[in-house]
């Protein structure tokens, strides 16, 4: 796949993947009847997301075919650790550049694209980067 291709549909799916997020967390926040409850709802708004981000990602931008569940299940995980990595990393900026600018909405922008920067160089280098197997496959795939 293109490589331009490939970080659009990328940043397509993440901009979905945040609405949904926010989508998801105010429909669980209205669901609740303790206002206090709203970690909850964002736990359970970032794992859904997470979730759908991860397939979708995996089959429309970087189209990895995984020959095992073993293999599977740790491309999974790695995924989920570039996402808390890149939440990390977002925090870390986000508290820096308040304190030295105090924009919060500019912050929050560019801390946005630090982390999506930040997601999508861990999933295309660690996460979905394909193995030997990987390309085996995908050899036996275009001969048929």
């Amino acid at each position: 796949m293109d490589k331009k291709r490939q970080l659009y549909n990328y940043l397509f799916l993440g901009a979905c993947a945040s609405v949904s997020k926010m989508v998801i967390y105010f429909f669980i926040l209205t669901m609740q009847e303790d206002a206090g409850r709203m970690w909850i709802a964002q736990s359970m708004a970032w794992t859904i997301c997470i979730l759908i981000f991860y397939i979708t990602t995996k089959q429309f931008v970087f189209q990895t075919k995984r020959a095992d569940i073993q293999s599977g299940a740790k491309e999974f995980g790695l995924f989920i650790a570039a996402s808390l990595i890149s939440m990390a990393v977002a925090v870390i900026f986000y508290n820096g550049l308040v304190y030295l600018v105090n924009i919060k909405p500019l912050c929050a922008v560019i801390v946005n694209i630090i982390g999506f920067g930040t997601h999508f160089y861990i999933s295309k280098y660690f996460v979905f980067a394909p193995t030997s197997q990987d390309k085996q496959i995908q050899e036996k795939i275009a001969a048929n």
